[in-house]
């Protein structure tokens, strides 16, 4: 395919030097003897319209793909890493066409196929990972787009999720150090905190919605949809502010879901709604017959304290942690004649 670039090259050279185009002086300029078929001409006419990189990414798939069908997972692997650096191929989602399915692939699909090859073929390796920040970047990647990536799985034999969750378990334990020493998790962009109650510990990744790795057992991890590790997250924050509060430091959590704010203190639940949030952005109490504001003023009464809990997703700079810093700010504003403190 290189040769046949290279002719092409060749007679375009020609022809804007010399107005002419010649097949047999081309190819023999560029070591081609025996060159100058119908089909060889036939060839060179539909290649010099053709997207070379798409053409290149193309040949490097299928062989990419010989590789792992044939069981080489460690030359597939660093054949692959080599293309991802030759090309600077980038994981990217794609919606998948018609044109793709029936004809030809587009670059970022090629891309997205010779990556996820190597990926599936890392997994076969049946080794631990070793890279805790590419490899949570691709988990969290392969669970974000599920749905574009239906079509690679026909290609790519499979979905690669399951092995990679366990490939990356011992990398796992490593968040959860047996003295209790936090970890600093700003160097992994894909994990937007941890929690650990004993048994359960998990780890919250953070792509286009959080998902939630249960790590179980040392070292087998499972993968949590949206809405249980909404569940699993509300069920441990619950415990931590019921478990810790004492009766003169009561703590509260906070939370931010669309249109919502979701208010906790002791064992109850209260919701806010926009216009009441911004009721008390703008230093107003709410109304005494309101929930909340029951709750605050028998939470911080007296020598007591209302403290806000840092919950898991709070631990790294983002938005849960400046909204729930504006809002214990904004509710000792609004009530400044109680003690209400953030979680240093």
């Amino acid at each position: 395919m290189e040769h046949l670039f290279t002719v092409v090259d060749r007679m375009k050279q020609d022809y804007t030097h010399s107005g002419k185009m010649d097949l047999g002086k081309a190819a023999s300029a560029s070591g081609m003897k025996d060159f100058g078929t119908p089909e060889d001409i036939s060839r060179i006419q539909q290649a010099a319209d053709w997207d070379r990189t798409q053409v290149r990414l193309f040949g490097e798939f299928l062989y990419i793909r010989s590789l792992h069908n044939e069981g080489k997972a460690n030359k597939c692997v660093a054949d692959v890493n080599a293309l991802i650096k030759k090309y600077n191929l980038k994981l990217k989602p794609i919606a998948i066409t018609e044109l793709d399915q029936a004809t030809h692939f587009s670059p970022q699909v090629l891309a997205n196929l010779i990556i996820l090859t190597g990926v599936q073929a890392q997994n076969d390796l049946a080794r631990p990972s070793t890279d805790i920040k590419t490899d949570t970047h691709v988990l969290c990647f392969l669970v974000d787009n599920r749905a574009d990536l239906e079509f690679y799985k026909e290609r790519i034999a499979g979905d690669p999720t399951p092995a990679l969750c366990h490939r990356l378990g011992p990398l796992f334990t490593t968040l959860f150090p047996p003295d209790g020493e936090p970890i600093h998790l700003g160097r992994l962009s894909d994990v937007a905190g941890i929690s650990d109650s004993g048994d359960k510990k998990i780890i919250y990744l953070k792509g286009r919605r959080t998902y939630a790795l249960k790590l179980q057992n040392g070292e087998d991890v499972s993968l949590a949809e949206p809405r249980a590790a909404a569940e699993l997250f509300s069920a441990y924050c619950s415990e931590q502010v019921r478990v810790n509060s004492t009766p003169t430091m009561r703590l509260f959590s906070v939370n931010h879901y669309g249109t919502t704010t979701e208010v906790q203190i002791g064992d109850s639940m209260f919701s806010l709604t926009e216009a009441e949030l911004r009721r008390l952005q703008s230093g107003q109490q709410l109304p005494n017959d309101h929930p909340l504001h029951r709750a605050v003023v028998n939470a911080a009464s007296g020598e007591a304290s209302l403290v806000m809990y840092t919950h898991p997703l709070m631990v790294k700079a983002g938005p849960p942690q400046k909204f729930a810093d504006d809002f214990a700010f904004t509710l000792q504003q609004a009530y400044p004649e109680y003690r209400i403190y953030r979680d240093p």
